[in-house]
């Protein structure tokens, strides 16, 4: 995952880190959804050094979507956030099936740096 930096200015924390595809700093909402983005697209399992890493969501695959398959995936989506990007609680996830068979999730947390709440819309992971 992307290293995760604490700058302390004053009073102010801000969150940074590396684009993966550009190599640009980002900040902000971009990192937090580029974190969550890397979390659910990993299936647990794979990476060599850290394999309890990512997400369960890759469980689901092929499995019939019906009203237990989007329960299992707003529960891993938010065991794996939870586990994996500590400083969000994640408050309500909300799954949307687009027209070719991908979902959207969108997913409303508490920043606990912050102590605020914000929602990243749209998140895709597959």
């Amino acid at each position: 995952m992307a290293a995760l930096l604490l700058e302390a200015e004053l009073d102010n924390i801000v969150l940074s880190g590396m684009d993966i595809r550009t190599g640009k700093l980002i900040t902000g909402e971009a990192f937090v959804r580029q974190a969550v983005r890397l979390v659910l697209q990993t299936p647990t399992g794979t990476m060599s050094m850290s394999r309890d890493f990512g997400s369960r969501i890759f469980e689901l695959m092929d499995k019939p979507i019906d009203g237990e398959f989007q329960l299992k995936l707003l529960g891993h989506v938010t065991e794996a956030i939870e586990k994996w990007i500590s400083f969000l609680k994640v408050k309500e996830t909300k799954a949307h099936a687009s027209d070719n068979h991908a979902y959207h999730i969108d997913i409303t947390y508490e920043n606990k740096l912050f102590q605020d709440i914000q929602t990243l819309a749209g998140v895709s992971f597959v």
